[in-house]
C-alpha cells in the first residue's frame, strides 16, 4: 500500500474512532445535553440528531479533504528551489509574486485544497482528542479537572479544542508549503542528476 493511502486510512480511522467515543461519551455524561457545548445544542437547542447529522457532514469532508490531500494530489515539478518563487509559481503560475500570497485569492486551487485537506487531516483528530479527552476527566471525576478546567477557561467559551484545532491546522498549513518545496526541490536535484 502507498504512503499517501496509508495515512489516508489511519488519518480517517482516528478521526472515525474519536468521533464515536465523544458520541459515547457525551451520551453517557449528558444524555439529555444538558452540558453539550456544541453550538448546535448550546444556542440553537437542538438535539441528538442535529449533532449526529454535523458530525457526518464533517467526517464527510474529513474523508474527501484527506483523500484528495493524500491520494489524488500530484505536487508539479517547478523549476525553483528558492521557497518564495516555488510558492508563488505553485499558486499564481509566477515566481514573482510571493507578496500576493497575503492577500490575494489563488490562481491555482488544486494546492490550496491540497494544503487545506493535508491541515484539516490532521488537525480534526487532534481537536476531538481533545473533547475526549475533556470527556474522561470529568466522567472519571478526575483531579487533574482543578488544573484543567482553569486552563480551559482562558480561551473563547472554555473551546480550547478549537483554538488548538485552528493552532494546529494554521501551523500545518504553512508546514505543507515548505514541506512541497523540500519535495519539490529534490525532485529538481534529481532531475538534474538524471540529465548529467
Amino acid at each position: 500500500m502507498k504512503r499517501g493511502k496509508l495515512l489516508f486510512w489511519v488519518l480517517v480511522g482516528a478521526y472515525l474512532l474519536l468521533a464515536l467515543a465523544d458520541g459515547a461519551l457525551t451520551y453517557i455524561g449528558t444524555p439529555d445535553l444538558a452540558y453539550e457545548a456544541n453550538p448546535l445544542v448550546a444556542v440553537f437547542g437542538l438535539g441528538w440528531g442535529a449533532l449526529f447529522i454535523a458530525n457526518a457532514l464533517v467526517f464527510a469532508l474529513q474523508i474527501v479533504a484527506v483523500n484528495y490531500a493524500f491520494v489524488r494530489y500530484q505536487s508539479p515539478l517547478l523549476p525553483y528551489k528558492e521557497y518564495k518563487e516555488f510558492l508563488s509559481m505553485l499558486i499564481y503560475d509566477r515566481p514573482d509574486k510571493f507578496i500576493w500570497t497575503f492577500y490575494k485569492l489563488p490562481k491555482n486551487w488544486k494546492p490550496f485544497f491540497a494544503q487545506l485537506g493535508y491541515a484539516m487531516g490532521i488537525a480534526l483528530p487532534v481537536g476531538r482528542l481533545a473533547i475526549v479527552f475533556q470527556w474522561v476527566l470529568y466522567l472519571a471525576n478526575s483531579p487533574i479537572q482543578n488544573i484543567y478546567n482553569p486552563f480551559r477557561n482562558w480561551f473563547p467559551y472554555g473551546r480550547f479544542d478549537i483554538v488548538l484545532t485552528a493552532f494546529v491546522g494554521a501551523f500545518l498549513a504553512v508546514y505543507w508549503t515548505f514541506r512541497e518545496c523540500r519535495i519539490n526541490r529534490m525532485r529538481m536535484e534529481k532531475s538534474e542528476l538524471v540529465t548529467l
